[in-house]
């Protein structure tokens, strides 16, 4: 059901994503890491006849307000357009997926949740892969005390984010969002491309949305680092993209007690 719309093991085999009820299109195949058995049965798709990121940066906070946001609002937190705001809620509107005064219903949410997180089509910009023998905490403080000097305002993700946010299982994947290149070598790390390998990926993204629209935004503290947590909506898509046995569980459990916390009551 979508009311519940727990996400199932998430999977991807020839363009399409597997979740519990229902198998949508993803627009990227790239989004997730590909070689997983698609087993969810086919159901009707939630199709939004969008292109690009700017949509998907507006519905992101879109989501995270509890009341209606103004379009003024939402403009400057997406970091577009007024009128593209105005695009993107129309669209909604006319796909039932907002009421008339712009709130969200509980299944709603839900469905617009899961939605964002297998047709994002990522944060773009630029990656690099770093490995270090240090355990992932200790090498994670390392690379943000870097970023850090580089005043390249880091931004934690992937599941060693979610473990601050929603403590699930041992941390095995960091990404770390920055806002320029950063050089690890200077910490003893070193560059690899190969996923499987890396401690740590470094992203120079260009969805600024990625970053948390508030000052006050939660923070993790690993050793004397102190580093900023990424959007959640990016934490779930880091996690859904790495993949892995225990995908759906880290999920559900990271959007129960953030995102969705507030829908019960709705």
């Amino acid at each position: 059901m979508l009311a519940e719309a727990r996400i199932s093991y998430i999977t991807q085999h020839d363009g399409m994503l597997s979740l519990i009820g229902k198998t949508l299109a993803l627009g990227d195949k790239d989004s997730l890491s590909p070689g997983r058995d698609a087993s969810a049965a086919t159901t009707p798709h939630l199709e939004l006849p969008w292109r690009g990121r700017s949509a998907f940066q507006v519905l992101r906070r879109l989501l995270q307000h509890d009341a209606t946001p103004t379009q003024t609002t939402l403009a400057v937190e997406a970091h577009v357009s007024q009128p593209r705001v105005s695009q993107v809620l129309a669209t909604l509107a006319n796909h039932d997926l907002i009421d008339s005064d712009g709130r969200f219903s509980s299944r709603q949410r839900s469905a617009l949740l899961d939605f964002w997180i297998t047709r994002y089509p990522g944060p773009g910009g630029i990656t690099t892969r770093w490995y270090s023998p240090l355990p992932l905490h200790e090498a994670v403080a390392a690379a943000a005390e870097v970023a850090h000097e580089a005043a390249a305002e880091p931004a934690l993700s992937s599941n060693l984010a979610a473990d601050h946010l929603a403590p699930f299982a041992r941390p095995t994947h960091a990404t770390l969002y920055v806002r320029q290149l950063i050089d690890l070598s200077v910490v003893q790390m070193v560059r690899t491309p190969e996923p499987d390998v890396a401690s740590i990926e470094v992203v120079v993204p260009e969805d600024p949305t990625v970053w948390r629209p508030h000052s006050d935004a939660p923070h993790a503290n690993l050793g004397s680092a102190r580093i900023a947590l990424a959007d959640t909506l990016q934490v779930a898509w880091d996690i859904a993209r790495v993949g892995g046995p225990d995908t759906r569980k880290q999920i559900d459990r990271l959007l129960q007690r953030t995102l969705r916390r507030t829908v019960e009551a709705v």
